[in-house]
């Protein structure tokens, strides 16, 4: 009786905790006037609006189509008022954090890692201010983490709807795709019988191709493939910048190509034109240091947002709230982000392939154009890793750690710090 009473007063506190971040969000949001939208916002409203109106249209492919069709079936009204998205968001970032306590608690064996986990996640405020936002972080993590919850079960069944949740999270962030293949192969590595591994190998890849290919029936889905991946590779040869909020690059470049090209085909001629005459092996190299600091940023992509940031699309004067929500934001980002360098150092045997994703993530990041809110889908790992840590630390506060762990975790902290207040 009194562990059932503790398990409800958690999830009471977790709650509350979940209703004061987003209601002050939300405060912000619409007053004193409604926050304009930023960058690909505009497009994605416009599609949602013209699939809503008009039931099927078409759509660019510099930009994954799935959100679209999200924003269309959320509801009609997404000028000024955004409710509808905003409701479907924040119930997909809820059932994001439930599969997250399962994963962690599968992952680790352990109640209050994942417990922890829950704390963290349900306290971060740049994951809450995404729900509010018309951008596909907040779907795309909710399919991937359903993936990887599927391939942890390891029952053909949910390992059938595994593979269509990793395919539709192609449709929402294609820039991963290399991320999709590793988690097959160590889903298949950890199947229980191994000789059923080849085949059910096939069966992931089969499903994979079919769903891939309902997509490819609207005409989309070698153009967005190639395109997508293909601009951000040329306007990652521009980012010089260790912040992504001081120039934009992008949006200049997507204009001359609009300017100079007819149609998708053109521009994407164009592109592939310009790629290979700019494109060398020193550019990439010496952009790689700034692409992954923009990444770290601590001027994130919703502090940047706030009245004194320079994108600055909340309205009104900045006061205390934007303070405190700024404030919390990177503080909670920095602990986690030490507390997870601790808990990779302690963990990474038993929850392979996790620490691995952010590694691919950050090879991709390297050679392309990047984002501070790029981080967004990998913050439920570091987080993971942040749980793990200061479990750890609740369990034996002297840490045993080795001296190769030790001298690991002071250079990737000392360098995570030099970046993130770089």
């Amino acid at each position: 009786m009194k562990d059932n009473r503790i398990y409800w007063l958690r999830i009471a506190l977790l709650g509350l905790v979940a209703l004061v971040i987003h209601g002050t969000l939300n405060r912000i949001y619409y007053h004193p006037d409604p926050k304009t939208l930023v960058g690909d916002e505009h497009y994605y409203a416009h599609l949602g609006t013209s699939l809503y109106k008009k039931g099927t249209t078409v759509h660019d492919p510099l930009w994954p189509p799935l959100y679209g069709e999200l924003i269309a079936w959320s509801g009609p009204n997404i000028t000024e008022l955004r409710v509808h998205v905003q409701v479907v968001q924040v119930g997909l970032w809820a059932i994001t954090g439930l599969l997250w306590w399962q994963i962690t608690r599968r992952l680790t064996e352990s109640n209050r890692t994942a417990w922890i986990l829950a704390a963290i996640y349900v306290s971060s405020i740049e994951l809450s201010a995404f729900c509010s936002y018309l951008w596909p972080e907040t779907l795309h993590l909710c399919l991937f983490s359903g993936a990887i919850w599927c391939f942890l079960d390891k029952r053909h069944i949910t390992t059938f709807f595994g593979v269509f949740l990793l395919a539709s999270c192609l449709f929402t962030k294609s820039l991963l795709l290399p991320s999709a293949p590793l988690i097959l192969i160590w889903h298949g590595y950890t199947m229980r019988h191994r000789n059923i591994k080849m085949w059910v190998l096939m069966v992931c890849a089969a499903a994979f191709l079919a769903y891939a290919a309902t997509w490819a029936m609207r005409g989309q889905i070698t153009s967005y493939f190639g395109q997508s991946a293909s601009f951000n590779l040329l306007v990652g040869l521009s980012d010089k910048q260790y912040h992504d909020h001081t120039l934009e690059t992008a949006g200049p470049i997507l204009t001359e190509l609009h300017a100079e090209t007819d149609g998708y085909v053109d521009r994407n001629s164009a592109i592939k034109k310009r790629l290979i005459q700019e494109i060398t092996v020193a550019k990439i190299l010496t952009g790689v240091p700034s692409k992954l600091a923009r990444v770290m940023d601590r001027h994130s992509f919703f502090v940047t947002q706030l009245p004194d940031g320079d994108r600055a699309s909340y309205q009104g004067p900045m006061t205390l709230s934007h303070r405190l929500l700024k404030h919390g934001t990177q503080f909670h980002t920095l602990i986690c982000f030490l507390l997870a360098v601790v808990g990779i150092a302690l963990g990474y045997r038993r929850t392979w392939p996790l620490w691995v994703l952010p590694l691919v993530c950050a090879a991709i990041f390297a050679i392309i154009h990047t984002k501070s809110r790029y981080l967004i889908q990998l913050l439920p790992i570091i987080y993971l890793y942040a749980a793990m840590g200061l479990n750890q630390m609740f369990t034996s506060p002297r840490l045993s750690l080795n001296w190769q762990q030790s001298i690991g975790i002071l250079i990737v902290s000392t360098v995570f710090l030099i970046i993130y207040f770089g």
